[in-house]
């Protein structure tokens, strides 16, 4: 009798928790459709606001193609551990990959100081271009290099106890949203860049980890109670990693060669003017354009190729091999 008052307990505090974390996504994600930032506008925006701005830019990664597959991760750790139990591995689920976006934010910022803000954003985008395309490609099973992604994690982590795996698990998953085209999340790392500042990095890294965790942890909760919201995602597991697979190809490649070439090559071009057209007729600013509108073929040439290769060898590979 004593044990299922306390389970009741339990649950009553899990559905209350449940509600404050909705609430605070619901609240976030409001906020985020609200605000209007363009890159120009990045240096001038006031830390106050970036506070609110990186919170509601972690919320929104959930349902980007890097890190939405994450509930296949923290819904079975949870799942059948009971409330204390499963809560405690969603929050060091948590907790761990708040670290790791606070690592990024310092080390962009030191970036900054070392750089300057011009070469700092070209090697950001560097980094995260390569490292989407290479996931996808490895989503795709065309690359056979064995990532620490959500279906293959170190035997290390594999064979630590029920507090340490979730806690490195977080930690090592922090890394998955550099790839993931949110720009806000590099609005904000551009915004770290130009102060320099590693408070400002690690305060903004801390605080948009927190956004990120929010939702993982509202799942866990879910996933704790039986409620299985993500039921019918997990059944699609492998149509889901392969429409990630093909996502970040596409986007890894743009963001790839906006590192090797920087922004001219797309705002010069004839698509960039297209796009400023109709970014108005949705209440949205145009972007700054730079002189003339042409196609610079090297880039274009190597974002088609980047993207049609892939495509064809996986079409050829599903056809003819395994």
């Amino acid at each position: 009798m004593a044990q299922e008052v306390t389970n009741s307990k339990s649950k009553n505090i899990l559905l209350l928790l449940l509600f404050a974390l909705l609430s605070a996504f619901i609240v976030g994600m409001f906020y985020l459709s609200t605000v209007e930032l363009v890159e120009e506008q990045v240096g001038s925006t006031p830390y106050a606001s970036w506070i609110l701005i990186a919170y509601a830019a972690g919320l929104s990664m959930i349902i980007l193609p890097c890190t939405l597959p994450m509930v296949f991760i923290i819904v079975p750790l949870c799942m059948g551990k009971g409330p204390k139990k499963g809560l405690m591995i969603a929050v060091l689920f948590g907790a761990g990959l708040i670290i790791t976006i606070t690592g990024y934010g310092v080390g962009v910022a030191l970036l900054g100081q070392y750089t300057g803000i011009d070469q700092a954003t070209q090697v950001m985008w560097l980094f995260a271009g390569s490292i989407a395309y290479v996931f996808g490609l490895t989503e795709l099973k065309m690359l056979n290099i064995q990532l620490p992604v959500y279906s293959r994690t170190p035997k290390f982590i594999e064979k630590s106890g029920d507090k340490l795996k979730p806690f490195l698990m977080g930690l090592l998953l922090g890394n998955a949203g550099v790839g993931c085209p949110n720009p806000f999340f590099y609005f904000m790392l551009a915004y770290i860049i130009g102060t320099g500042s590693t408070v400002v990095g690690a305060s903004l890294g801390f605080i948009h980890g927190i956004g990120r965790a929010v939702p993982l942890i509202l799942i866990g909760i879910l996933a704790i109670l039986g409620i299985s919201a993500t039921q019918t995602l997990v059944k699609k597991r492998v149509a889901v990693e392969k429409a990630t697979g093909f996502g970040l190809v596409a986007v890894g490649a743009f963001i790839l060669l906006l590192g090797l070439f920087g922004h001219p090559w797309w705002e010069r071009s004839p698509m960039h003017l297209a796009w400023n057209e109709i970014m108005p007729l949705f209440g949205i600013e145009p972007e700054l354009t730079m002189g003339a509108h042409q196609i610079m073929v090297i880039p274009w040439t190597m974002l088609v190729l980047l993207i049609v290769i892939p495509v064809i060898g996986y079409v050829l590979k599903k056809k003819y091999g395994k």
